[in-house]
């Protein structure tokens, strides 16, 4: 067997209907994650049956959580998997203190509901067993999973970033995000 199993989850999300949901649409989203996925299955050394890849419709609260809960846990399972992260798309503040990935068809007046509190997602990342984990949020307030850090998260060079991390010898979590706790995030 391999000596690190590669384990991916990729989420993009540019169809947010602003009429119904009161997030406006993000029209490079969904294509950076399909970039991503690409970049990971052709370049990284991922076996494409171990990326899975969510964009628009299928980005929903439920397969997202799915994601998180019943892929990478059933799936990367020994210390020495490489687990990559990466998800673009909206990000909310409830209550200026709650920060949220904002699913597709969630609504901005329930997004307490029908967000993924980023609280969430860091429990799920943290009872993975790999010690290698590498997580990249591009979205607005993506600054909550990291605690304590106030610089902003940039990602100039994606795939040296990626290539430097799916390279390394020692253990382990990266997390990456393009803004700051209380900060918006541009497209």
């Amino acid at each position: 067997t391999p000596q690190n199993i590669k384990w991916g989850l990729v989420i993009g999300i540019s169809h947010y209907d602003q009429a119904k949901t009161g997030y406006n649409p993000l029209p490079y989203a969904a294509n950076d994650a399909k970039k991503m996925y690409s970049y990971l299955t052709q370049e990284g050394g991922f076996a494409p049956e171990n990326v899975l890849l969510l964009t628009d419709e299928k980005a929903t609260a439920e397969n997202i959580r799915d994601g998180f809960n019943r892929f990478l846990r059933r799936k990367a399972t020994r210390p020495n998997d490489i687990v990559f992260i990466y998800y673009s798309g909206h990000g909310d503040l409830y209550n200026r203190q709650d920060a949220y990935l904002v699913p597709y068809g969630a609504n901005r007046s329930r997004i307490s509901s029908q967000g993924i509190l980023l609280d969430e997602i860091n429990l799920s990342v943290s009872r993975l067993p790999s010690q290698k984990v590498a997580m990249f949020v591009d979205s607005c307030h993506s600054g909550s999973l990291v605690q304590g850090v106030n610089s902003k998260g940039v990602l100039q060079n994606m795939t040296g970033i990626a290539h430097s991390f799916l390279n390394l010898a020692t253990n382990g979590r990266l997390v990456m995000t393009s803004s700051k706790a209380d900060e918006e995030s541009l497209e």
